[in-house]
This record gives structure tokens, C-alpha cells and sequence, in this order.
């Protein structure tokens, strides 16, 4: 099994900071509580700071470009002494490359002073090769979409994905090729399965609406 490398990038930054272990989180941020993610792609239960740490977790376990990651990987004490950092995310991806990852809510995105800290720190690991990406809230969570997509993960978690082809087919043949998610239950597909093709993609549906079985989905 492929493990993240997470030695790479505090190589990378060896000149301007000193990496060490960062502790699991026993404690969420204020207004903020841990959650425990269980993460398909690295076979473990992954510690999230807050809820919507566990969200963006969704959006890494969809994304087909994301091999692993790891959450809190380190903290960063930079030369002399004045900053300190810990990422949200060490994000390892398929072509090899790593990035880390910082999410906040819109609230904290809009902070000029907390903004303006994450953009100084992406400036001193750009220097050194290494990229970190600042994301708010709006740009991946959404108050019905991403209950929907947890819901989805979590149905097909039983599920490998084999009956996607199948289920495309049937739906290539249907004219047109819109049917509801109560027909492919009907024609024997497990709710499982079904889950697992829409939330990787194999199977569409509309997201950002309330999923029922009277949705429809298509190839």
C-alpha cells in the first residue's frame, strides 16, 4: 500500500523552518468539533479539527487526481521564532507531487488578518517549491450538496464499485437515458452500488438538490 511521503516537503523547507510531529486533535476549534473521517483511500480513520475538515475530506476522496492524504501531517516552526503553522491537509497526488491544504469558513476566509497570515506562508513556501492552497467554505461546501455527497460515501462504503459499468449500459440503453433512482432498484442494482457510482462519477445525478429515489440519474 502507498503511504504519503511525509519527509518531502520539510526537506523542502529546511532552510526557513523546522517540521516536527503535530499532535491528533482532541479538541475542535471554538464552534468547532473533531470529527472522525473514515477514509477509504488510506484504509484509516482520518482526525478532522472540525466538520468542515471532514467536508473537504469528501471532495479529496472524490477527487480521481488525490492518491492520499493526511490530515495535521506537521507544524512548522519557522526560523526565529515568530511563526508557527500547522496545515489541514498533506495532499499526495497521482502524478506524484504533493500539496498541502488549508480550508476556512467564509467568515474567517473574509479576515484580513488571518488571510493575510496563509498568504505570507503560501509566499514562504513558494520560494522553497512547495505549494499551499488556501480554500474558504464556498468553494467546495454546500448546504445540500455536501450532506448529499456524505450520504452517498457512506452508502457505498460496503461497495467496490463493480456493477458501475453495468449500470451505465442499462441507462445508455434507456431513451432518454434519465431514469430514477427507484428503476435501477427495481432492476436489481443494491442501494450500495448505486452509491458508489454517484458519488464517484460513474453514474450523474443532480447534486445540489435533496436526494430521494424519485431522482433522476444518468449515464
Amino acid at each position: 500500500m502507498t503511504s504519503v511521503n511525509l519527509t518531502r516537503i520539510p526537506n523542502r523547507l529546511a532552510s526557513i523552518a523546522t517540521c516536527k510531529k503535530c499532535n491528533l486533535p482532541k479538541h475542535g476549534r471554538k464552534g468547532s468539533q473533531v470529527t472522525i473521517f473514515p477514509s477509504r483511500k488510506n484504509a484509516a480513520a482520518i482526525f478532522c479539527e472540525s466538520r468542515l475538515e471532514a467536508a473537504f475530506c469528501l471532495e479529496l476522496e472524490r477527487d480521481l487526481n488525490v492518491l492520499k492524504y493526511v490530515a495535521h501531517p506537521f507544524t512548522m516552526h519557522f526560523t526565529g521564532g515568530r511563526y508557527r503553522y500547522t496545515p489541514d491537509f498533506l495532499v499526495q497526488l497521482t502524478d506524484g507531487e504533493q500539496k498541502l491544504v488549508e480550508v476556512k469558513n467564509d467568515d474567517s476566509y473574509q479576515d484580513k488578518v488571518i488571510t493575510g497570515r496563509i498568504t505570507r506562508y503560501i509566499d514562504w513556501l513558494a520560494e522553497q517549491g512547495c505549494t499551499l492552497e488556501y480554500l474558504p467554505a464556498a468553494k467546495f461546501y454546500g448546504k445540500v450538496r455536501t450532506p448529499n455527497l456524505n450520504r452517498l460515501y457512506h452508502n457505498a462504503y460496503s461497495s467496490h464499485g463493480d456493477a458501475g459499468t453495468s449500470i451505465r449500459n442499462l441507462l445508455t440503453k434507456c431513451a432518454p437515458n434519465r431514469r430514477t433512482i427507484s428503476f435501477l432498484i427495481d432492476n436489481g442494482y443494491a442501494p450500495a452500488d448505486i452509491s458508489h457510482g454517484l458519488f464517484y462519477r460513474t453514474i450523474r445525478c443532480d447534486i445540489f438538490k435533496p436526494l430521494r429515489l424519485t431522482s433522476f440519474v444518468w449515464s
